[in-house]
């Protein structure tokens, strides 16, 4: 039984062995209680900025989250990521896909300056159904693979000629990205605005094997997780702050809209 039908059954309180960092004066405080949400994307405006993710992220990682699909995709929706980086998003054919932009450090000096890598699911994420996927990047320096789990089941890999040197310094988003941003490899002309719920996000600045993902799904994640660079599990309810439970307390402000759906 995976972890989205268990906390529908099981109350399971936020668990963390590491202090957390106080929100910023003035903020709503989140609510840690037994009831369990979620963040609702309307498709248009909403979505969510994390400034200062690690330039670790992206090299080898994993990237997790929870994905809830209420409408058919007609054209790409942004779930998580940052920048031209690993990122994870729903095509415009319905596949959940893993996208890097592999750029420095290539094998291939005819591409230039980078290249668009890309695994995607094969087939369509189901509607009205909590899906839980994984993308993994593992780079030796020289290749890179990609892998795209989906409910814990490798459904795609690929290795490609190309290295990644990691996060350039773009900023994190969910649900979207902000467009007119921070230079060519943070930048994007169209917002891609998710439509749906998600829940349950984690950035990882290692690569997670089959076994460990399977464990992410079925449990709270602790902030002292070997390599975890940020959580958001969404369990506020309330304000306009969503707590990063990682070691590095990365919150997510949701000055750009979505809204608390209770689960």
């Amino acid at each position: 039984m995976f972890f989205r039908t268990l906390t529908l059954v099981t109350a399971l309180v936020l668990i963390s062995s590491c202090k957390l960092k106080p929100p910023v004066e003035g903020e709503d405080n989140p609510v840690d209680n037994d009831t369990h949400f979620a963040l609702q994307f309307n498709g248009t405006t909403d979505h969510i900025v994390i400034e200062n993710i690690p330039k670790s992220i992206g090299v080898n990682s994993t990237t997790t989250a929870w994905v809830y699909k209420t409408e058919e995709a007609t054209y790409q929706q942004w779930i998580v990521g940052m920048g031209a980086r690993q990122s994870m998003v729903v095509q415009s054919d319905g596949r959940v896909a893993l996208t890097n932009y592999l750029a420095k450090g290539r094998a291939n000096s005819n591409l230039d300056p980078g290249y668009w890598c890309s695994v995607a699911d094969t087939e369509q994420i189901a509607l009205n159904t909590w899906v839980h996927y994984a993308g993994v990047l593992e780079t030796d320096g020289v290749n890179t693979t990609m892998k795209l789990y989906r409910n814990g089941n490798l459904v795609n890999e690929q290795t490609f000629p190309y290295a990644v040197n990691g996060n350039p310094g773009c900023d994190g988003f969910i649900g979207g990205v902000h467009t007119g941003y921070k230079g060519p490899e943070c930048n994007f002309t169209s917002p891609q605005r998710f439509v749906g719920q998600l829940d349950e996000l984690s950035m990882w600045e290692r690569s997670l094997t089959q076994a460990e993902i399977l464990d992410v799904m079925q449990r709270k994640l602790n902030c002292d997780d070997e390599g975890l660079i940020g959580y958001w599990p969404f369990e506020e309810g309330i304000g306009s702050l969503s707590i990063d439970r990682s070691k590095y307390h990365n919150h997510a402000y949701l000055v750009y809209g979505s809204s608390w759906v209770k689960l």
